[in-house]
């Protein structure tokens, strides 16, 4: 025999709701943490089909049931369901087997990159070598091209190895104290002359507060969402680099005019998953990598026109002037 009286049994202190259901499957109680997780009042659901109502339960997939009978059958009630929101414990999971993945994906890659760049490396100083040979024999116009295109190619593929390791190798974040607009001053000077070249503007405001982090980390992570930004625009396009703060922390916004991003399903921040034709996939993975490491979040919104990649830094400001 249950002890206990039904309306009383679960609440939002133990996060369990407890429905009473009589012979006919039919619910006769409902408490208070019932209606919260479902969204449903209790007046809507007394004497409806439990597996009606729950079918109709706001977020049904996130909540865990379990069915002990009612031995004393008092008010009509055959059996009490318990439910469990487990929705943090499968977000939990989740990320610890996302975790798991790259780890993985890291062990393998690392010693396979580490043998290819050496290579690359040797491979590269031949072509160098070459060229000075034809540049003193006077080659022609195609075959210099021909040793141009190699090259790109060789740089490319280093690149792409560089990138792979620099996701799969993480390093400890070492915070220093800085400020917001030194931290974008020294991005504006190293992002300036590829948003010159492309015609695109890239505009900035910043607030002046000065906080702790790791800053290559962070730089790094803004300058990935910088040039993904540059990628997506075209010419006569406008970028915004933008740096608040508020009770959250610190947040940075990179907002760009480009096509947007049209698929709602597609992992954006896993590695190799680009929505580039010549993306190597891994710019927005290095990019959330440096800011989980600093101990933040990286999120987006994205609508035709307008793209905004969002990072909230959890620290508190030293200062703040603006």
């Amino acid at each position: 025999m249950l002890a206990v009286e039904p309306k009383k049994v679960g609440n939002d202190a133990t996060g369990v709701a407890v429905v009473g259901i009589d012979h006919a499957g039919r619910i006769r109680s409902f408490d208070d943490t019932a209606e919260r997780m479902s969204g449903m009042r209790r007046e809507a659901v007394l004497g409806q089909p439990f597996a009606d109502a729950m079918f109709r339960m706001r977020a049904a997939e996130d909540v865990a049931w379990t069915f002990v009978p009612h031995e004393s059958g008092a008010g009509g009630i055959a059996v009490f369901a318990f439910g469990e929101d487990v929705s943090a414990r499968r977000e939990e999971a989740r990320k610890t087997r996302e975790a798991e993945r790259i780890a993985t994906v890291a062990a393998l890659g690392t010693s396979l990159a580490h043998e290819i760049r050496n290579p690359l490396n040797g491979a590269l100083l031949h072509v160098n070598v070459l060229e000075r040979l034809l540049e003193r024999q006077g080659a022609d116009d195609e075959c210099v091209e021909a040793l141009e295109v190699v090259e790109q190619e060789i740089r490319r593929l280093s690149r792409l190895v560089s990138e792979f390791l620099e996701f799969a190798q993480p390093s400890p974040p070492v915070a220093h104290a800085t400020s917001a607009a030194d931290v974008v001053a020294r991005l504006r000077s190293l992002v300036t002359p590829r948003f010159d070249k492309a015609g695109v503007v890239l505009q900035t405001h910043v607030a002046d507060v000065a906080f702790e982090t790791d800053v290559p980390k962070l730089k790094r992570a803004i300058e990935q969402l910088l040039v993904n930004a540059l990628e997506a625009s075209s010419m006569g396009d406008r970028v915004k680099l933008g740096v608040t703060c508020s009770s959250e922390g610190v947040r940075v916004e990179v907002e760009d005019q480009g096509a947007g991003i049209t698929d709602p399903e597609l992992a954006l921040f896993e590695p190799f998953v680009s929505t580039k034709a010549k993306g190597t996939g891994l710019g927005l993975a290095i990019a959330r990598r440096m800011v989980t490491d600093l101990g933040g979040t990286l999120d987006f919104t994205s609508q035709p026109g307008r793209t905004v990649f969002s990072i909230t830094l959890p620290t508190s400001p030293l200062s703040r002037n603006a």
